[in-house]
């Protein structure tokens, strides 16, 4: 569950200038998303834009009094019309003073390395780091931005740089959230568009998921079974293989999938 605004953690903040990192203070940082309530006019009743909070949104008694929003409570809640997300760190000893306040969106690729750094460029190229004083604290905010992707910012990209565990400084690159490109509504006359559509984007965990959530919601699968009753009737031997290689990729998307394709052929034929 992630809450919002998130809990505030101790972070430096770094910037490369000049190919040197170079400090830029030291304070709490926070995720938080500021709406504007829109009205039928385009604007919203004061004129004022609210960062989400307790007392920020229209909510619940149970929510104002819980302290903290979550997902389900965004999601219980209409979305916003208009909503920016943003990393904030506020100075070690004084609330009121900002020294960062950055705003998440476009296609900002943000990097999570050795458990305690979040780095990105912002749009005008400053290469930019926080780190985070405790893992958790990194964890939190990598887990707001995922949310953030989930929800809002769907240009955005959310990776893990790790290191390989064989005594080498080698790393490999997880994307934990990121854009996607869907395969597109299946016909008889796009099906090799639909493999290379798999193809390209079967590559990470991440995406294997999500692709099994589209395929399932979009009900993919008895598309492809009447599509595969036309080509069957026109003896078409191409396309026939074509749709055995997408079913194959289908299962190793996801091993437990294989049930559901089962359920729905078996269904089918009854």
């Amino acid at each position: 569950m992630t809450e919002i605004p998130t809990s505030p953690w101790k972070v430096k903040i770094y910037e490369n200038v000049d190919n040197v990192w170079t400090d830029r203070g030291t304070g709490f940082c926070i995720g938080q998303i500021v709406q504007s309530q829109v009205s039928d006019t385009g604007d919203d009743d004061n004129g004022r834009s609210r960062t989400l909070s307790p007392s920020g949104i229209t909510a619940s008694s149970e929510t104002a009094s819980s302290g903290s929003l979550s997902l389900s409570t965004l999601e219980a809640n209409e979305i916003p019309v208009s909503h920016e997300a943003f990393l904030t760190v506020y100075a070690e000893n004084s609330h009121d003073e900002l020294i960062l306040k950055t705003r998440v969106f476009g296609d900002i690729h943000y990097h999570k390395q050795q458990d305690s750094l979040i780095v990105w460029s912002e749009p005008n190229d400053s290469e930019m780091c926080l780190s985070f004083q405790e893992a958790k604290g990194c964890s939190t905010l990598c887990d707001f931005l995922i949310f953030v992707q989930n929800n809002f910012e769907h240009d955005i990209s959310v990776l893990a740089i790790k290191s390989i565990d064989n005594g080498s400084d080698e790393t490999v690159t997880e994307l934990l959230a990121g854009p996607l490109t869907f395969p597109p509504d299946p016909a008889i006359s796009n099906l090799g568009d639909v493999i290379d559509a798999l193809n390209n984007s079967a590559s990470t965990q991440y995406n294997r998921d999500a692709i099994v959530k589209y395929i399932h919601d979009s009900d993919f699968i008895s598309k492809l079974v009447r599509i595969f009753s036309v080509a069957e009737d026109l003896h078409s031997l191409p396309d026939l293989h074509n749709l055995c290689r997408i079913m194959k990729m289908f299962c190793k998307c996801s091993p437990q999938f294989q049930r559901s394709v089962i359920k729905i052929l078996t269904s089918s034929q009854s």
